[in-house]
């Protein structure tokens, strides 16, 4: 069994490290953002948590979608690729994620100077982000619930992005992950402290995961897996409703000689 198979992804080491120093943006910065940074307001401990959690989850959300990008660039995946195009709709998903989370900050600036005023340097590429309203829709009709609209009903992602805005070319994605980058990077820069401390609590958790998710992996080699035996079954209800064979797509034919081949 090939034990790099985990679906939890290879980020741990670029959540959770906190290396170097913070990031310049003081090109972006004036003297009115400069007095905000000091006068940080106490607020309620329990807001204060939740806040963190939204950061370190913005955060996350960048880091792994920034790497995903340098990744495709790097590996040079052909913009045709099936792989490309699945990474790109999936950055859709992370993407709504975000601007979820932010919209959350939001809820409690309303009651926090600092983090408004946080927010308010960066609304301008959050409102940009938003106006891409095919984003959501995409996350919806062609990943979270695959051509069905909120009543289950069928509704096919063709006819549900008609009319609605995507990044259609290079420059618009690439403008998306500067944006997201700038974002992340003013936010972490302003809550660098808090984010540290509590990320090196998550950092332990996830830590302990993933020394858990060792074990599995171990166990799973000598254990039978959920399909074990299953292909006799099948076989044996086909002879009961008396069929012979199934129908084989000549691409999964293609595929699976390639496969053996290999």
């Amino acid at each position: 069994m090939d034990k790099d198979v985990r679906s939890e992804g290879g980020l741990y080491d670029k959540w959770f490290k906190f290396e170097g120093d913070k990031l310049n943006i003081g090109m972006l910065r004036n003297s009115h953002i400069e007095v905000l940074s000091i006068i940080k307001l106490n607020v309620n401990s329990t807001e204060k948590i939740k806040i963190q959690e939204c950061i370190l989850n913005i955060d996350m959300l960048c880091r792994s979608m920034y790497a995903a990008n340098f990744d495709r660039i790097q590996l040079k995946i052909p913009v045709e690729s099936v792989i490309y195009m699945d990474s790109i709709r999936y950055s859709y998903i992370q993407l709504c994620t975000i601007l979820d989370e932010i919209d959350i900050l939001n809820c409690y600036a309303k009651n926090d100077p600092y983090l408004k005023d946080s927010l308010y340097i960066v609304t301008p590429a959050i409102r940009a982000m938003k106006k891409f309203t095919g984003i959501r829709k995409a996350r919806n009709y062609m990943l979270a619930h695959f051509n069905r609209d909120k009543k289950g009903n069928f509704y096919p992602w063709w006819k549900a992005l008609k009319e609605m805005k995507l990044p259609r070319i290079k420059t618009e994605l690439s403008q998306i992950y500067t944006y997201l980058h700038i974002i992340n990077g003013i936010i972490v820069t302003r809550y660098y402290d808090e984010l540290k401390e509590f990320s090196h609590i998550s950092g332990i958790e996830v830590e302990l995961y993933f020394n858990w998710v060792k074990e599995q992996e171990e166990l799973a080699i000598n254990n039978p897996t959920p399909f074990d035996n299953i292909e006799s079954e099948i076989e044996k209800r086909m002879s009961e409703m008396d069929i012979s064979g199934i129908a084989e797509d000549p691409f999964i034919r293609a595929v699976n000689k390639h496969l053996k081949i290999k």
